[in-house]
Protein backbone atom coordinates (compact mmCIF):
# COMPACT_ATOMS: atom_id res chain seq x y z
CA UNK A 1 0.00 0.00 0.00
CA UNK A 2 1.64 3.43 -0.84
CA UNK A 3 2.17 5.63 2.32
CA UNK A 4 0.25 8.30 1.13
CA UNK A 5 -3.15 6.40 0.04
CA UNK A 6 -6.08 7.33 2.30
CA UNK A 7 -7.19 5.16 4.90
CA UNK A 8 -10.59 2.98 4.40
CA UNK A 9 -13.40 2.20 7.02
CA UNK A 10 -16.46 0.92 6.86
CA UNK A 11 -19.38 3.28 7.72
CA UNK A 12 -22.71 1.23 7.45
CA UNK A 13 -23.92 -2.38 7.34
CA UNK A 14 -26.46 -3.80 5.22
CA UNK A 15 -27.72 -7.56 5.14
CA UNK A 16 -30.76 -9.96 3.79
CA UNK A 17 -30.39 -13.52 4.69
CA UNK A 18 -32.25 -16.78 5.17
CA UNK A 19 -32.35 -16.07 8.95
CA UNK A 20 -32.74 -12.07 8.96
CA UNK A 21 -32.99 -8.83 7.67
CA UNK A 22 -30.87 -6.30 9.20
CA UNK A 23 -27.70 -6.21 11.07
CA UNK A 24 -29.70 -6.20 14.24
CA UNK A 25 -32.03 -9.63 13.43
CA UNK A 26 -29.65 -11.22 11.47
CA UNK A 27 -26.52 -10.93 14.25
CA UNK A 28 -29.50 -12.30 16.99
CA UNK A 29 -30.15 -15.18 14.40
CA UNK A 30 -26.33 -15.92 14.10
CA UNK A 31 -25.31 -15.65 18.26
CA UNK A 32 -28.75 -18.01 18.75
CA UNK A 33 -27.39 -20.38 16.41
CA UNK A 34 -30.29 -20.44 13.61
CA UNK A 35 -30.54 -22.54 10.50
CA UNK A 36 -31.49 -21.09 7.46
CA UNK A 37 -31.21 -24.20 5.37
CA UNK A 38 -34.44 -26.04 4.65
CA UNK A 39 -35.58 -28.41 1.91
CA UNK A 40 -35.61 -27.28 -1.68
CA UNK A 41 -38.84 -24.90 -3.09
CA UNK A 42 -41.33 -27.53 -4.04
CA UNK A 43 -41.40 -26.03 -7.39
CA UNK A 44 -37.83 -27.25 -8.17
CA UNK A 45 -38.13 -30.16 -6.62
CA UNK A 46 -41.34 -31.14 -9.07
CA UNK A 47 -39.77 -30.14 -11.98
CA UNK A 48 -36.48 -31.59 -11.51
CA UNK A 49 -36.90 -34.74 -9.47
CA UNK A 50 -33.82 -36.54 -10.53
CA UNK A 51 -31.66 -33.45 -8.06
CA UNK A 52 -29.20 -35.46 -5.90
CA UNK A 53 -29.61 -32.21 -3.51
CA UNK A 54 -32.49 -31.73 -2.07
CA UNK A 55 -31.04 -28.97 0.59
CA UNK A 56 -31.22 -25.07 0.14
CA UNK A 57 -31.26 -21.42 1.82
CA UNK A 58 -34.44 -19.57 1.35
CA UNK A 59 -34.77 -15.86 1.95
CA UNK A 60 -38.75 -16.50 3.89
CA UNK A 61 -40.90 -14.28 1.65
CA UNK A 62 -42.47 -13.00 5.22
CA UNK A 63 -39.05 -11.24 5.52
CA UNK A 64 -39.20 -9.39 2.22
CA UNK A 65 -41.68 -7.76 0.04
CA UNK A 66 -42.77 -10.44 -2.68
CA UNK A 67 -44.46 -8.14 -4.90
CA UNK A 68 -41.43 -6.13 -5.30
CA UNK A 69 -39.41 -9.33 -6.18
CA UNK A 70 -41.97 -9.85 -8.64
CA UNK A 71 -41.36 -6.48 -10.15
CA UNK A 72 -37.87 -6.06 -10.27
CA UNK A 73 -36.67 -9.55 -10.11
CA UNK A 74 -35.83 -11.32 -6.79
CA UNK A 75 -32.09 -10.68 -6.62
CA UNK A 76 -32.86 -6.78 -7.67
CA UNK A 77 -35.60 -7.08 -4.85
CA UNK A 78 -32.66 -8.61 -2.18
CA UNK A 79 -30.40 -5.83 -2.89
CA UNK A 80 -32.33 -2.74 -2.71
CA UNK A 81 -33.01 -3.88 0.69
CA UNK A 82 -29.29 -4.54 1.97
CA UNK A 83 -28.45 -1.50 -0.05
CA UNK A 84 -31.36 0.81 1.92
CA UNK A 85 -30.51 -0.60 5.27
CA UNK A 86 -26.18 -0.30 4.55
CA UNK A 87 -27.40 3.75 3.76
CA UNK A 88 -29.41 4.30 6.72
CA UNK A 89 -26.62 2.78 8.97
CA UNK A 90 -24.14 5.03 7.64
CA UNK A 91 -26.78 8.25 8.35
CA UNK A 92 -26.89 8.86 4.42
CA UNK A 93 -29.98 9.71 3.27
CA UNK A 94 -28.67 10.04 -0.33
CA UNK A 95 -25.44 10.04 -2.51
CA UNK A 96 -26.39 13.16 -4.00
CA UNK A 97 -23.75 15.60 -4.52
CA UNK A 98 -21.36 13.29 -2.95
CA UNK A 99 -17.96 11.78 -4.53
CA UNK A 100 -19.79 8.41 -4.26
CA UNK A 101 -19.60 5.23 -6.39
CA UNK A 102 -21.23 1.63 -6.38
CA UNK A 103 -19.69 -1.73 -7.03
CA UNK A 104 -22.11 -4.58 -7.07
CA UNK A 105 -21.15 -8.04 -7.34
CA UNK A 106 -23.28 -10.81 -8.31
CA UNK A 107 -22.66 -14.34 -9.65
CA UNK A 108 -25.80 -14.77 -11.83
CA UNK A 109 -27.83 -11.55 -11.96
CA UNK A 110 -31.88 -12.71 -12.52
CA UNK A 111 -31.34 -15.92 -14.49
CA UNK A 112 -34.51 -16.73 -12.46
CA UNK A 113 -36.28 -14.37 -14.89
CA UNK A 114 -34.43 -15.10 -18.14
CA UNK A 115 -35.39 -19.21 -17.03
CA UNK A 116 -39.09 -18.08 -16.75
CA UNK A 117 -39.23 -16.22 -19.79
CA UNK A 118 -37.83 -18.93 -21.87
CA UNK A 119 -40.13 -21.62 -20.52
CA UNK A 120 -43.14 -18.86 -21.61
CA UNK A 121 -42.13 -18.50 -25.03
CA UNK A 122 -42.08 -22.53 -25.51
CA UNK A 123 -44.63 -22.76 -27.67
CA UNK A 124 -44.90 -26.61 -28.61
CA UNK A 125 -41.15 -26.49 -29.50
CA UNK A 126 -41.66 -23.01 -31.08
CA UNK A 127 -40.45 -19.47 -30.13
CA UNK A 128 -43.44 -17.38 -29.44
CA UNK A 129 -41.34 -13.91 -28.13
CA UNK A 130 -44.93 -12.30 -27.11
CA UNK A 131 -44.83 -14.41 -24.47
CA UNK A 132 -41.95 -13.07 -22.98
CA UNK A 133 -42.13 -11.39 -19.64
CA UNK A 134 -42.08 -7.46 -19.38
CA UNK A 135 -38.94 -7.72 -17.41
CA UNK A 136 -36.31 -10.08 -19.41
CA UNK A 137 -34.48 -6.91 -20.58
CA UNK A 138 -33.96 -6.06 -17.15
CA UNK A 139 -33.24 -10.36 -16.47
CA UNK A 140 -30.63 -10.79 -19.21
CA UNK A 141 -28.76 -7.54 -17.72
CA UNK A 142 -25.85 -7.97 -15.09
CA UNK A 143 -26.05 -4.27 -14.02
CA UNK A 144 -29.96 -3.79 -13.57
CA UNK A 145 -29.09 -4.22 -10.04
CA UNK A 146 -26.11 -1.35 -9.91
CA UNK A 147 -28.07 1.28 -12.20
CA UNK A 148 -31.08 0.50 -9.64
CA UNK A 149 -28.74 1.67 -7.07
CA UNK A 150 -27.41 4.17 -8.20
CA UNK A 151 -31.05 5.63 -9.47
CA UNK A 152 -32.15 5.61 -5.84
CA UNK A 153 -29.39 7.04 -4.49
CA UNK A 154 -28.88 9.51 -6.62
CA UNK A 155 -25.02 8.55 -6.87
CA UNK A 156 -23.36 9.98 -10.18
CA UNK A 157 -20.41 8.17 -9.81
CA UNK A 158 -18.65 5.03 -10.99
CA UNK A 159 -21.60 2.73 -11.24
CA UNK A 160 -19.66 -0.78 -11.58
CA UNK A 161 -20.96 -4.52 -11.73
CA UNK A 162 -18.18 -7.40 -10.64
CA UNK A 163 -19.32 -11.20 -11.80
CA UNK A 164 -16.29 -13.52 -10.65
CA UNK A 165 -18.40 -16.11 -9.67
CA UNK A 166 -18.54 -17.06 -6.04
CA UNK A 167 -16.13 -14.62 -4.98
CA UNK A 168 -18.00 -11.50 -6.21
CA UNK A 169 -19.43 -9.91 -3.12
CA UNK A 170 -15.87 -9.77 -2.25
CA UNK A 171 -14.43 -8.33 -5.12
CA UNK A 172 -16.71 -5.46 -5.15
CA UNK A 173 -15.38 -4.74 -1.52
CA UNK A 174 -11.82 -5.00 -2.56
CA UNK A 175 -12.74 -2.90 -6.19
CA UNK A 176 -14.65 -0.18 -3.61
CA UNK A 177 -11.72 -0.05 -1.15
CA UNK A 178 -9.19 0.50 -4.44
CA UNK A 179 -11.47 3.52 -5.84
CA UNK A 180 -11.27 5.91 -2.39
CA UNK A 181 -7.91 4.57 -1.50
CA UNK A 182 -6.62 6.05 -4.71
CA UNK A 183 -8.94 9.13 -4.49
CA UNK A 184 -11.96 8.41 -7.13
CA UNK A 185 -13.86 8.32 -4.54
CA UNK A 186 -15.19 9.26 -1.21
CA UNK A 187 -17.91 6.80 -0.17
CA UNK A 188 -18.22 3.25 -2.57
CA UNK A 189 -21.60 1.28 -1.61
CA UNK A 190 -19.93 -2.20 -1.91
CA UNK A 191 -21.90 -6.02 -1.99
CA UNK A 192 -23.64 -8.58 -3.45
CA UNK A 193 -27.07 -9.54 -4.31
CA UNK A 194 -27.52 -13.52 -5.66
CA UNK A 195 -31.20 -15.44 -5.75
CA UNK A 196 -29.49 -19.16 -7.77
CA UNK A 197 -32.91 -21.23 -6.01
CA UNK A 198 -34.04 -22.23 -9.58
CA UNK A 199 -33.98 -25.30 -11.57
CA UNK A 200 -31.46 -24.56 -14.28
CA UNK A 201 -28.84 -23.29 -11.40
CA UNK A 202 -29.98 -25.82 -8.93
CA UNK A 203 -28.94 -28.96 -12.36
CA UNK A 204 -25.96 -27.11 -13.50
CA UNK A 205 -24.36 -27.33 -9.67
CA UNK A 206 -25.95 -30.54 -8.80
CA UNK A 207 -24.57 -32.05 -12.64
CA UNK A 208 -20.75 -30.65 -11.49
CA UNK A 209 -21.51 -32.62 -8.27
CA UNK A 210 -20.38 -29.43 -6.26
CA UNK A 211 -23.83 -29.70 -3.78
CA UNK A 212 -24.23 -31.62 -1.02
CA UNK A 213 -26.36 -34.83 -1.52
CA UNK A 214 -27.49 -35.56 1.89
CA UNK A 215 -31.10 -36.42 2.65
CA UNK A 216 -31.25 -37.30 6.10
CA UNK A 217 -31.25 -34.52 7.65
CA UNK A 218 -30.84 -32.04 4.71
CA UNK A 219 -30.77 -28.64 7.91
CA UNK A 220 -27.32 -29.80 8.63
CA UNK A 221 -26.68 -30.37 4.99
CA UNK A 222 -24.04 -27.20 4.99
CA UNK A 223 -21.02 -28.23 6.88
CA UNK A 224 -17.74 -26.53 5.41
CA UNK A 225 -15.65 -27.47 8.12
CA UNK A 226 -16.42 -30.93 8.47
CA UNK A 227 -14.60 -33.79 7.24
CA UNK A 228 -18.03 -35.50 6.15
CA UNK A 229 -18.78 -32.30 4.31
CA UNK A 230 -19.90 -33.58 0.62
CA UNK A 231 -20.46 -30.39 -0.86
CA UNK A 232 -22.28 -27.08 -0.33
CA UNK A 233 -25.92 -25.33 -0.27
CA UNK A 234 -27.11 -23.25 -2.90
CA UNK A 235 -28.47 -19.87 -0.87
CA UNK A 236 -29.96 -16.79 -1.32
CA UNK A 237 -29.30 -13.10 -0.24
CA UNK A 238 -27.83 -10.06 -0.32
CA UNK A 239 -24.64 -8.20 1.36
CA UNK A 240 -23.75 -4.61 1.29
CA UNK A 241 -20.62 -2.27 3.04
CA UNK A 242 -20.56 1.21 2.88
CA UNK A 243 -16.74 2.13 2.68
CA UNK A 244 -15.61 5.66 3.46
CA UNK A 245 -12.39 7.60 3.48
CA UNK A 246 -11.94 7.59 7.59
CA UNK A 247 -10.90 11.65 6.89
CA UNK A 248 -14.43 11.79 4.96
CA UNK A 249 -16.50 9.55 7.81
CA UNK A 250 -15.00 11.83 10.45
CA UNK A 251 -16.11 15.38 8.96
CA UNK A 252 -19.38 14.41 8.99
CA UNK A 253 -19.34 11.92 12.25
CA UNK A 254 -20.21 8.86 10.83
CA UNK A 255 -20.02 5.70 12.71
CA UNK A 256 -17.46 3.50 12.08
CA UNK A 257 -17.50 -0.50 12.38
CA UNK A 258 -14.25 -0.80 11.39
CA UNK A 259 -10.90 -0.34 9.39
CA UNK A 260 -10.39 -1.60 5.82
CA UNK A 261 -6.34 -2.14 5.35
CA UNK A 262 -5.70 -4.35 2.17
CA UNK A 263 -7.65 -6.76 -0.50
CA UNK A 264 -6.09 -9.47 -2.38
CA UNK A 265 -7.55 -11.58 -5.47
CA UNK A 266 -6.14 -14.82 -7.22
CA UNK A 267 -7.39 -16.87 -9.63
CA UNK A 268 -6.27 -20.78 -9.17
CA UNK A 269 -7.17 -21.86 -12.80
CA UNK A 270 -7.82 -25.23 -10.77
CA UNK A 271 -11.83 -26.31 -10.69
CA UNK A 272 -14.93 -24.59 -11.09
CA UNK A 273 -15.56 -24.44 -7.78
CA UNK A 274 -13.00 -26.51 -5.49
CA UNK A 275 -9.77 -25.71 -4.14
CA UNK A 276 -6.39 -27.41 -4.72
CA UNK A 277 -6.07 -29.58 -1.65
CA UNK A 278 -2.50 -27.91 -1.08
CA UNK A 279 -4.22 -24.44 -0.25
CA UNK A 280 -1.09 -22.25 -1.57
CA UNK A 281 -3.31 -20.32 -3.94
CA UNK A 282 -5.67 -19.64 -0.75
CA UNK A 283 -3.26 -19.31 1.57
CA UNK A 284 -1.37 -16.27 -1.15
CA UNK A 285 -4.91 -14.48 -0.54
CA UNK A 286 -3.08 -13.88 2.58
CA UNK A 287 0.15 -12.72 2.06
Amino acid sequence: MASDARSVVITGLGVVSPVGVGKEAFWSAVKAGCNGVSALPDHISRMMPGLRTKAAARVPDHLIDVRASRRHGRPDALGLIAFREALRDAQLPSLARMRSAIVVGTAIADTAGMEDSFVRMDDAGALDFTRATRNLFQSMHFHTTAAKWARVSRCEGPSIVVSTGCTAGIDAVGMGFDLIRQGSADIAVCGATDAPLTPIVCAAFDAIGALSKRRDNVERSSRPFDRDRDGFVLGEGAGTLVLEARDHALRRGAPIYAEVTSFSSLSNGYHMTDLPADGETLAACFD
